[in-house]
């Protein structure tokens, strides 16, 4: 990933996200749980960008989007298997 790493914007909230996205979309949605039950969330509207889920149980989070567009990486996480998820997404 180190050659997208300039590319990379982390945010806490999804509020911060929509504020500092504005319109734009990114290439690529990465989400913890924690994430999915806070309010507002623009990963959730945004029908046409990959979601890359991190959780501790996969079975208790539901994300209602394009299935082929979310995948669910379990805690704890390989570094590898990150890593080749988001290349298949972004290259």
């Amino acid at each position: 990933m180190q050659f997208i790493s300039d590319q990379i914007m982390l945010f806490y909230t999804p509020e911060s996200a929509k504020t500092k996205l504005g319109r734009h979309k990114p290439d690529l949605w990465i989400v913890t749980e924690d994430m999915t039950s806070q309010p507002n969330q623009p990963w959730r509207a945004d029908r046409t960008t990959p979601v890359i889920l991190i959780t501790g149980n996969p079975d208790a989070v539901e994300i209602k989007k394009n299935s082929g567009k979310l995948t669910v990486l379990s805690m704890p996480l390989s570094i590898v298997d990150l890593r080749k998820t988001v290349e298949i997404y972004v290259s």
